[in-house]
């Protein structure tokens, strides 16, 4: 673990957990204060800041458990209601990291991140050969009046990710392939090479024969992103003496705004996949699993959807609150001068509301696609039966041959003239084959005998009861 501060936001420096609580006591009351990154959350680090500071317990917690409903337990993100958070001096903010998994990946439902906090990890269904997986992660804000907090979670690297299994309690033991298995990294990359860096490219680096000049961010560290565009620039309405918690929180905002968008482009993605199972209603009856499959891809996508909505609004929600608060301040600052002043908040909720409108989007594609695929799953269903019948069928064909056999043959076998060499072991044929098309024709009459019987029988009928 690391942990870096901005002392005057001059310079970085990272320190040990031994001497965090050395660092973070030498400051004084005056100056400017520290801005503190922590990252992976350990409970060494919530006993230091906690007794120090006296921290809301609820900051934590929110920052360690994730806003999905329980019904033995209530998330805090989900429990608290919008009149408490808006007077919060924190904000938590979840959201989930794509990346494109290469190779085979074994027990992908048992998968977490390799942490102290534990963040699942999603392998969505394969689709045109590429497997890709949703990776939570968390962000964490809280300002007081000489230190700003900031929590992040570990990196996801450019070749690998950091994963566990999950195990049972009684599944633990000295064994040593169980221990490797436990914690391994799985090979992936990140989708479409990570987000797309919204900060304009620096002046000078736009030469395209040196391939190192177009850096930017890392991007595999939410913590080295961070401190590259704290040093890069400082936020455009951060007071050092007085910093808002907006200030603080900008450039979470907008590193958590790209990777929502790279999110939205791996739903799409796997919206597509669905939408080609709808021609399958042409193919095989084996296509019934596939359906299933995508059937319940579509629920967990649809559920998954909901939960990224709230946390989407959530955080428009704190936007729109700061917004408005930095408008007052534009609209007492240019009285005179009749020129409305854009802010930060203003470009970020412009982002947030975009990718509300599109997560809306693709959310009533989803809708719409659930019963299209639900339809074809009756259909494929339907000709599944339809196939089993027909096998039936085809059984029944067959005992109509083997039944009159059987028959025939437990009756003549009473007499051995009648048996194979024996002098009248004709008469077997002669009396089996005259039964076993007559079975045939009972059960299975020709169509023009039908029509013939008809044809006779409906005169006679209408004859006999004519019309009232």
């Amino acid at each position: 673990m690391s942990y870096s501060r901005f002392p005057h936001l001059s310079s970085a420096q990272q320190i040990d957990i031994e001497d965090i609580a050395e660092t973070i006591y030498a400051s004084k009351p005056k100056g400017h204060g520290q801005i503190l990154f922590i990252e992976d959350l350990c409970p060494d680090i919530i006993e230091i800041l906690g007794t120090r500071y006296q921290i809301d317990p609820l900051f934590f917690a929110s920052h360690l458990h994730a806003p999905f409903r329980q019904i033995d337990a209530q998330t805090p993100n989900l429990a608290i209601l919008p009149s408490r958070t808006r007077k919060q001096n924190f904000i938590n903010l979840h959201y989930h990291r794509a990346v494109e998994l290469r190779g085979k990946v074994e027990n992908e439902n048992m998968l977490i991140r390799d942490m102290n906090v534990n963040r699942k990890v999603a392998v969505l269904v394969p689709t045109e050969g590429t497997q890709i997986a949703l990776v939570q992660h968390a962000c964490s804000v809280n300002r007081m009046v000489l230190l700003g907090i900031i929590l992040v979670d570990g990196p996801i690297f450019a070749d690998h990710t950091p994963v566990q299994y999950k195990t049972k309690p009684q599944e633990f033991s000295d064994d040593k392939e169980l221990q490797l298995r436990r914690s391994c990294r799985v090979k992936s990359k990140l989708f479409l090479n990570g987000y797309e860096d919204f900060m304009p490219p620096e002046p000078g680096s736009l030469d395209f024969k040196d391939p190192s000049a177009f850096r930017g961010p890392p991007r595999e560290s939410l913590l080295a992103d961070l401190i590259y565009y704290w040093k890069r620039q400082i936020p455009e309405d951060f007071n050092a003496e007085h910093p808002t918690l907006f200030s603080l929180a900008y450039y979470p905002l907008k590193i958590i705004a790209a990777e929502w968008n790279n999110y939205l482009a791996a739903m799409s993605y796997h919206i597509k996949r669905h939408e080609y199972a709808v021609e399958t209603i042409g193919k095989p009856v084996s296509e019934l699993d596939k359906l299933n499959v995508d059937l319940r891809s579509l629920q967990v996508w649809r559920r998954r959807s909901l939960a990224s909505q709230q946390k989407i609004t959530a955080v428009k929600r704190f936007v729109a609150l700061h917004r408005s608060c930095s408008d007052r301040t534009n609209d007492d600052e240019s009285k005179d001068t009749d020129v409305a002043c854009e802010t930060p908040a203003t470009g970020l909720l412009e982002d947030y509301d975009h990718l509300a409108a599109a997560l809306d989007d693709l959310s009533f594609r989803l809708g719409n696609m659930l019963p299209v695929v639900t339809s074809l799953v009756q259909i494929s269903d339907s000709r599944r039966s339809l196939a089993e019948s027909a096998n039936v069928s085809r059984l029944t064909s067959l005992a109509f041959i083997f039944v009159p056999l059987t028959f025939t043959t437990g009756l003549f076998s009473m007499n051995n003239e009648n048996g194979p060499g024996g002098a009248y072991f004709w008469v077997f044929f002669a009396v089996s084959v005259p039964i076993t098309l007559l079975v045939f024709l009972v059960a299975r009459p020709p169509s023009r005998l039908l029509r013939w019987l008809s044809a006779r029988v409906r005169p006679a009928l209408r004859a006999a009861y004519p019309p009232v």
